[in-house]
């Protein structure tokens, strides 16, 4: 199984909720091949407004694992009826009612318990569990305290996408969601093409509907990861998901907006650790104001010889090296060792190292400070 980091592909996925309308077929002309007339699809006040929200998880590596869930309007507890209805649901579904038809922390809880859980390749408890990666929205009901904690608890890191970003960097919103979508109706088309008399006598009522869509949506589910698998497997690429964190697949990169984008190594192989990466731009922000500050006040200065001499590295603070544990690389590199870490102790500079200038006057530079001195022999004292 490939690895990104310390990622399995099948552990790597991007979940996402989207509403789904009810009726998909308002207002459309619909009859039997050849009719002189054409009967045109009017659906019952109200019915049209009514939706439901489709909450799906895909995985790096384009494999269908956890099921779709559909959350219909109504008591959460239902009735016998109810549990008559629930009997007719396709298997390969989950349903869930609530007041809202949304999502919010109790859905998400039984998604993960019963369904995230559930979905990974390897055991997702105990010392031989894997770590899991998901990439889910801002959206307020998958980061509360419970849902973080319990997360947590099946070694799951989530990646949140700020607002506005999910249409660049989300899978299902780059290129999965409205695909399925699509299949969903074309299985709704061919119920209509096959029972064309009793959509038109109206005969389906609104539990026989919520039966027909979990079908719909079990083979539209189905029908995704067989026909839109690279799809998939490409998406989470572009989006820099599945990608070597080592840079050397920066060019399967393709976000919206930020063509030729690259991002590099996320470790430096010169032994200079991350954190001057984020600071680049704001380093050459310095360095720019420094020049132009010193040219104001001497004048502008035509001879290479007397410019001012700035660098990166005369403005970047000393960072400290990174341990291991801090370092971000595959499991293979992670054998070799960290190429952060040395053991070399000649390179380390001592105050001892430091020369005096031959011009300095001890004398005169140094003088004894007789509150200072007081104050040294107190600490020592308290020591």
């Amino acid at each position: 199984m490939p690895i990104v980091g310390r990622f399995k592909l099948s552990e790597i996925a991007n979940m996402d909720q989207t509403p789904l309308a009810f009726d998909f077929m308002s207002a459309r002309t619909y009859d039997k091949k050849r009719s002189k007339t054409v009967w045109q699809k009017i659906v019952r006040s109200g019915w049209d407004r009514r939706q439901a929200t489709l909450q799906v998880c895909v995985y790096a590596d384009g494999i269908q694992r956890c099921r779709p869930l559909i959350i219909f309007h109504g008591a959460e507890k239902g009735d016998s009826r109810r549990d008559q209805e629930k009997r007719k649901y396709h298997p390969e579904v989950e349903v869930l009612f609530n007041p809202t038809a949304w999502a919010n922390e109790k859905t998400m809880l039984y998604w993960i318990k019963h369904m995230w859980k559930l979905s990974s390749a390897y055991p997702t408890v105990g010392t031989t569990a894997e770590p899991r990666l998901l990439a889910l929205d801002a959206f307020e009901a998958n980061l509360t305290t419970p849902i973080r904690k319990l997360f947590k608890q099946q070694k799951t890191t989530i990646s949140v996408i700020p607002g506005g970003c999910t249409g660049f960097v989300q899978v299902l919103d780059v290129s999965v969601n409205k695909p399925l979508k699509d299949l969903i109706k074309e299985e709704q088309d061919d119920h209509y093409d096959q029972h064309i008399d009793e959509w038109r006598a109206e005969k389906f009522n609104i539990g026989q509907r919520r039966i027909l869509l979990t079908h719909w949506v079990a083979k539209a589910w189905k029908r995704l990861h067989l026909e839109y698998k690279d799809t998939i497997i490409n998406t989470f690429q572009s989006v820099g998901m599945s990608l070597n964190p080592d840079g050397s697949e920066d060019a399967k990169l393709k976000i919206k907006g930020l063509e030729g984008i690259k991002v590099g190594d996320y470790r430096r192989l010169d032994g200079v650790p991350q954190e001057e990466d984020c600071e680049e731009a704001a380093l050459d922000a310095e360095i720019q104001i420094s020049i132009a500050e010193n040219r104001q006040q001497e004048g502008n200065i035509d001879s290479r010889d007397n410019e001012i001499n700035i660098t990166k590295s005369s403005l970047r603070s000393s960072w400290p090296h990174l341990s291991a544990r801090d370092s971000y690389y595959t499991s293979k590199e992670a054998e070799a060792g960290d190429p952060l870490l040395t053991d070399n102790q000649d390179d380390t500079t001592t105050d001892s190292d430091i020369e005096m200038s031959e011009d300095w006057d001890s004398d005169l530079d140094f003088e004894i400070d007789e509150d200072s001195e007081d104050f040294e022999m107190v600490q020592d004292h308290m020591m």
